[in-house]
C-alpha cells in the first residue's frame, strides 16, 4: 500500500498489505481475502510488505490467522491448508 491509501484507511506507516486480485478459486479467494482487503497481521504479527507476507505463509504450519481490515471493519479469516 502506498502512503496516501494507508493515511485514507486510518493505517499507520508501513502496516498493512493490499489482498491480491487473483480472481475466483485463487489462493487469496481460496484464503476468503477479497479485492479490496488489507492484511495487517498473520499470526498476530504485522505485516508490512507482500514478501513478508508471503514469507509467513510459506513458513506457517497448517492454519493462519490473518487479520483483514474490509472496508470500515476489522476481521480475522482463519486459512487452513
Amino acid at each position: 500500500l502506498d502512503d496516501a491509501l494507508r493515511e485514507r484507511l486510518g493505517l499507520a506507516a508501513r502496516a498493512g498489505v493490499g489482498g491480491a486480485d487473483g480472481g475466483p478459486g485463487g489462493p487469496a479467494a481460496s484464503a476468503g481475502i477479497e479485492p479490496g482487503d488489507v492484511v495487517l497481521e498473520a499470526d498476530r504479527k504485522p505485516v508490512a510488505s507482500a514478501t513478508e507476507l508471503d514469507a509467513r505463509i510459506r513458513g506457517a504450519g497448517e492454519r493462519l490467522l490473518l487479520l483483514v481490515r474490509r472496508g470500515g471493519s476489522t476481521l480475522f479469516i482463519a486459512v487452513s491448508r
